[in-house]
């Protein structure tokens, strides 16, 4: 935080992380999971506004490409930290959605994170003054 420099992350694609074998569902997860985190990785408080658009958009793209069915295994292997820092993104995202399909996606990784973390992580983000 603060005087630290914020490195712009980049989304972790299939490739990186490929699928082998009979463990195949596995390693699909794991590789979406290393995506969210790599995406969620030093977030930018602080920064100039273009380079929190760009951070955002990573973590967009990096939550968008994990299927439904895993998003709740992904959620789960969220350290607490990382999990304020997906619900800061993800308001984020909500305050400036530019269509139904992408406040559906933010929408539905909301629930689930809410799910797993509990309303105290909704009163802990919007009452931070750390903003994303």
């Amino acid at each position: 935080r603060g005087g630290r420099e914020h490195l712009h992350t980049q989304f972790l694609s299939q490739e990186e992380f490929p699928s082998r074998g009979s463990e195949g569902e596995t390693c699909k997860s794991m590789s979406a999971l290393a995506a969210v985190k790599a995406a969620l990785a030093n977030p930018p408080y602080g920064a100039p506004e273009e380079i929190k658009v760009a951070s955002a958009k990573s973590v967009g793209k990096a939550l968008g490409g994990v299927p439904d069915k895993e998003i709740e295994v992904v959620v789960k292997g969220l350290e607490a930290e990382e999990q304020a820092v997906l619900m800061k993104f993800l308001y984020r995202g909500l305050e400036s959605s530019d269509g139904q399909q992408s406040s559906t996606l933010l929408l539905k990784w909301h629930g689930v994170l809410t799910e797993k973390a509990g309303m105290g992580l909704i009163s802990r983000v919007l009452s931070e003054s750390d903003t994303l």
